[in-house]
């Protein structure tokens, strides 16, 4: 029989998750109860935190009682817990765990100091191996001091650290992957990176669960913990659990030229119908999804397609169909829409620089040439060599050949690319004078 460990992270207590406009932000409160009721709900032996639970000193009130409540629950559960401090609750955590109260609650590594602790349950146990930090920043390698001694080679080991892999210019514990595997541990559970990473998949298990509850639109994707189940031989599995009550997504919409406000409405709608049910149900449905609208493609006037998103993202929240817990909401708009460039063909006759671009541009679609087009390939040609035999880079070129295959598709990729630009921007001018 294996034993269940559920693996959380960066709950930061005492913050509130990013929304929209005027719309009440969902506290961090949420996520830490989602997490509880997993736990308690699928037989769970040991919940593990590897730091920054509460989200600094100020919050320690806020924080104080539902922390207090979860480690109740997790006693009336019959659930251990080990942890260890981050960064940021460094100075709060061990005032919270009252050890006279929870006796079932460990707080590893105190001072800075390595420490193990075994865990039973029947005739199977597991080593919890933890350092906490003791102040905001840490400079060096916990594992420096990381004594493999302290171990019975004989019980698999779980080791909990706050800390950034291979980031040697950290302030935040910098460690090296490649010596977290050489400990021997059988996993190990990291803390202080919000985006879910499982970096190894055995020998040893290496993975930040990330943050329980995404908490700004830069925590995109499933949030929540780890499930681990690990054997008396050392062997594991582990399945992402999501909890997070919010989730943050970027959705592309594509526009075409002719593109109405109605044909943009029904673009946008089909974009996110196709999108939402998806996302809702492998993140458990959560309260929110949080939708970045970036739009790509061409339109005769970008700026009014613009407009009509604006519509939507001002909208309140809104209900997918078939999901009745859950709502979206446009966070941000990213317009990316470039200028169609139409009635080319009657623009290339007219006596301007316009005309002079539009035919350009003509040439470059059937795979001719203008005389304005070859000075450009000339100038183009002599800036590439120019860069070749500039001195700062010397070093890439030496006793090599620049590479030139190829450069009559590069030329006419960068004057295509050269000619709509210019023409966009003339043609906006024209449109706004």
């Amino acid at each position: 029989m294996s034993i269940k460990i559920l693996s959380a992270a960066d709950m930061h207590l005492g913050r509130t998750s990013s929304l929209p406009g005027n719309n009440p932000r969902p506290s961090v409160r949420e996520g830490l109860s989602n997490l509880v009721r997993y736990a308690t709900e699928n037989e769970v032996d040991v919940l593990c935190f590897s730091g920054d639970i509460v989200d600094n000193y100020n919050n320690f009130w806020e924080a104080r009682g539902p922390l207090q409540t979860a480690f109740d629950e997790f006693k009336h559960a019959g659930i251990e817990v080990f942890m260890v401090a981050g960064n940021h609750d460094f100075n709060v955590l061990a005032s919270m765990v009252q050890e006279n109260r929870n006796q079932h609650v460990h707080l590893l590594g105190k001072n800075a100091r390595w420490e193990v602790q075994t865990f039973t349950k029947g005739q199977e146990s597991i080593q919890f191996v933890g350092w906490s930090f003791n102040q905001k920043h840490i400079s060096h390698d916990p594992l420096a001091d990381f004594d493999d001694r302290m171990l019975k080679p004989d019980i698999p080991s779980v080791g909990l650290l706050h800390c950034e892999t291979d980031s040697p210019e950290s302030k935040y514990a910098p460690v090296n992957t490649d010596h977290l595997i050489k400990t021997g541990l059988n996993a190990w559970l990291l803390g202080h990176i919000h985006k879910p990473n499982v970096i190894r998949e055995h020998e040893p298990f290496i993975a930040y669960p990330g943050s329980t509850q995404a908490l700004s639109a830069g925590e995109e994707g499933i949030h929540g913990a780890l499930l681990l189940s690990i054997e008396q031989d050392g062997s594991l599995e582990n399945r992402k659990i999501p909890l997070s009550p919010v989730r943050y997504e970027t959705i592309t919409v594509e526009i075409k030229p002719h593109t109405n406000q109605d044909a943009f409405r029904m673009a946008v709608a089909d974009v996110i119908d196709e999108k939402s049910p998806k996302l809702l149900d492998e993140s458990d449905q959560p309260e929110y999804l949080i939708y970045d609208l970036q739009l790509t493609g061409e339109h005769e006037n970008p700026l009014q397609a613009e407009a009509w998103a604006q519509e939507l993202a001002d909208a309140p929240p809104l209900r997918p169909a078939g999901y009745p817990q859950s709502n979206y909401m446009i966070r941000k708009l990213r317009n990316h829409i470039a200028q169609a460039l139409i009635n080319l063909e009657k623009l290339a006759q007219e006596p301007s620089p316009a005309g002079e671009l539009a035919k350009s541009i003509i040439a470059l679609q059937n795979g001719k040439s203008t005389e304005f087009l070859d000075k450009l390939r000339l100038d183009w040609k002599e800036k590439q060599r120019q860069l070749q035999n500039a001195g700062a880079f010397h070093p890439v070129f030496r006793n090599e050949d620049l590479d030139m295959s190829g450069e009559k598709e590069r030329a006419g990729e960068y004057l295509m690319k050269t000619c709509k630009t210019l023409l966009e921007n003339i043609t906006n001018q024209m449109q706004n004078a």
